[in-house]
């Protein structure tokens, strides 16, 4: 029980209660509580009369703070407790929609898709799966029970990793789960589930992402890939990340607007990175920027030029022919389907692969970005410079350009070439 002593002083012509009490810690401390009398000649008594329920009020004030501390700290332990026995894979779901706004619309569509796949697949009980990935291939352990945010180890993590390997992912691919996992044990050490040294992600290590190496077309090969498909709804993005060496959200992006077929030119710089919905009812999700928040204008190639008049002209056809059923929600948008509805990213990305997939005995399969690529490297090979390409394609920097360094072998035979003429000149041979 604390005790207090309490002595008369006076401040700005008045007389104060100053109160000696020992905090919570033991520690002695003041508090001045004001008797409201008077400072002069004969108050005195009157003063020290206001004493005992200055110090009674006093000492009911410290007792409601107390509690409430303890309430206050009995609250905070319940909930640091409810975060340490959440179960690992909803403790992950609930820190991806803490990210959500913080995080890019694909990282978030991305990071939900591996959650739900191959996360929940491995950490889950396994006699509850109703799908098993990779069936054909052994795991280091079947849990009987999921494990809470708390319970998960090192070992666990590097088991998880393990099993990705084994079912064929690259270091690139298991590197994304390692990224996600940091960031949800960051988190974690953040609502006092882990400190620092109880990380289970401390020791973990990175893994191993192989050398990239760009898989493109040929000038010849995309000559191929435009006859396949034409007519098609994918026709203007193959076209876009062919010429241009767009990206996907980039040659959905396009506006007739940002393209001047007066003075030859074409602007990019609005993206689309997701589709949901059909007909009117489409919500378009766009921003008025690039991945990398640059603007780019280039050149109206002829041969796209051409393509547009005429995807322009195949539109007022497609609007005359299905009438109020044409659908008008996206068509300030180029790479429009034959009713009006923008073409979905996910859409270009299947259909690209099916068509070459289906015309195997033609050509090869790559990925659409693969297009991207095949632009890039064409220019390499007519010896346009690095810094020139990306410009051209828009790379944040010169290291994700260099990758083309490889195909522009050309251009280093030249420059071998007159260092070798101009240093035989130099010795008289």
């Amino acid at each position: 029980m604390n005790s207090f002593k309490a002595t008369l002083q006076t401040k700005n012509g008045m007389y104060y209660c100053v109160i000696s009490y020992k905090d919570s810690t033991g520690k002695w401390k003041l508090k001045w509580k004001t008797t409201k009398v008077l400072a002069k000649q004969g108050n005195k008594k009157k003063a020290k009369d206001t004493f005992p329920q200055i110090i009674a009020d006093f000492e009911k004030e410290l007792e409601q703070k107390e509690t409430k501390e303890k309430e206050d700290k009995n609250s905070y332990e319940r909930r640091i407790e409810s975060y340490k026995n959440t179960p690992f894979t909803i403790f992950i779901a609930e820190s991806i929609e803490e990210f959500k706004n913080h995080i890019e619309e694909t990282t978030y569509d991305n990071w939900k898709g591996i959650i739900s796949k191959r996360i929940n697949n491995y950490f889950k009980p396994y006699k509850t799966l109703t799908k098993i990935f990779n069936e054909d291939v052994k795991r280091p352990i079947y849990y009987d029970r999921e494990l809470t945010i708390s319970e998960i180890s090192q070992f666990d993590i590097e088991d998880f990793y393990k099993w990705l390997y084994d079912c064929g992912l690259k270091g690139s691919s298991v590197a994304k789960y390692h990224v996600l996992l940091s960031l949800i044990c960051k988190r974690a050490i953040r609502l006092k589930v882990f400190t620092l040294e109880t990380n289970p992600m401390k020791d973990v290590q990175k893994p191993k992402i192989e050398p990239y190496t760009a898989d493109y077309f040929s000038a010849e090969e995309l000559n191929i890939v435009f006859e396949l498909v034409k007519g098609k709804p994918i026709e203007m993005p193959v076209i876009f990340a062919a010429y241009y060496g767009l990206r996907r959200s980039e040659a959905l992006g396009i506006k007739w607007s940002a393209i001047d077929f007066q003075n030859k030119y074409i602007i990019i710089k609005h993206t689309v990175t997701k589709v949901i919905g059909r007909g009117e009812n489409q919500e378009i999700h766009s921003k008025e920027f690039t991945k990398n928040n640059d603007i780019r204008v280039l050149p109206l190639i002829p041969a796209v030029e051409q393509k547009l008049l005429e995807h322009k002209e195949k539109i007022k056809e497609n609007k005359k022919f299905y009438g109020n059923a044409y659908i008008k929600n996206a068509e300030e948008y180029v790479c429009v389907n034959e009713i009006g509805e923008l073409v979905r990213p996910n859409y270009v990305t299947h259909a690209f692969g099916d068509i070459l997939k289906d015309n195997s005995d033609k050509i090869r399969k790559i990925k659409y970005h693969g297009l991207r690529h095949s632009c890039a490297s064409i220019l390499a090979q007519q010896n346009v410079s690095l810094p020139q390409i990306q410009q051209y394609i828009g790379h944040k920097n010169i290291r994700s350009t260099s990758i083309y360094m490889h195909v522009n072998y050309n251009s280093q035979i030249f420059s071998a070439n007159v260092i070798s003429e101009q240093l035989a000149k130099a010795s008289g041979q």
